[in-house]
């Protein structure tokens, strides 16, 4: 534990960072093994991100609920406060699409909590557009999950990270800006 820049995954001299995105996302549920048919993976329902300099000063930001083919399920809605009737109007994310690769377009970072989740989203919803091979990637990727291992051994949830780096808790976490705030303020 030599530093927190290192904990939470901040790039150093060798990486310097332009921008980066921290995101977030929220689904119809949770990603089955990749031998699962297409169809069979979850939906995205809402996605929420920043760009940020390499100051982590917000520059811009991306947000928008997604109608998935499929109705959300109750346990989801439980969890997420957010139901079909929110997602009637939301565009597709076929619709999304070029929007959502314009915002990620130059920039040098990724930063998720749990990013496997989040990439892993995002890459079923290409490939279902036939569009993975085409989406505007940042090169580096930083899952604060993954670096949290670095505080007690173990994963720490978004909530405990937070807590942990910044002493404040969050408040409405699992809808995706209030948890794309609370990664902001650990990255920090």
């Amino acid at each position: 534990l030599e530093n927190i820049e290192y904990i939470i995954g901040r790039p150093t001299k060798e990486k310097k960072m332009t921008t980066a995105i921290v995101f977030d996302t929220e689904t119809t549920g949770l990603l089955r093994p990749s031998a699962n048919k297409l169809e069979d993976q979850p939906y995205l329902t809402e996605i929420f991100a920043y760009k940020v300099d390499e100051n982590a000063e917000i520059v811009d930001k991306f947000e928008s609920l997604v109608r998935p083919p499929i109705p959300v399920p109750e346990k989801i809605t439980r969890l997420t406060r957010i139901n079909d009737q929110m997602l009637a109007s939301a565009p597709n994310f076929r619709k999304l699409y070029p929007d959502l690769a314009k915002f990620f377009l130059g920039s040098s970072f990724l930063v998720a909590h749990n990013a496997s989740f989040d990439v892993g989203i995002l890459e079923t919803e290409l490939r279902r557009i036939d569009k993975l091979t085409q989406f505007p990637w940042p090169p580096h990727h930083i899952c604060t999950a993954e670096y949290s291992t670095a505080i007690n051994g173990s994963r720490m949830s978004l909530k405990n990270l937070c807590k942990h780096i910044t002493g404040e808790g969050v408040s409405g976490h699992h809808r995706a800006q209030n948890d794309v705030d609370a990664l902001l303020m650990c990255f920090r």
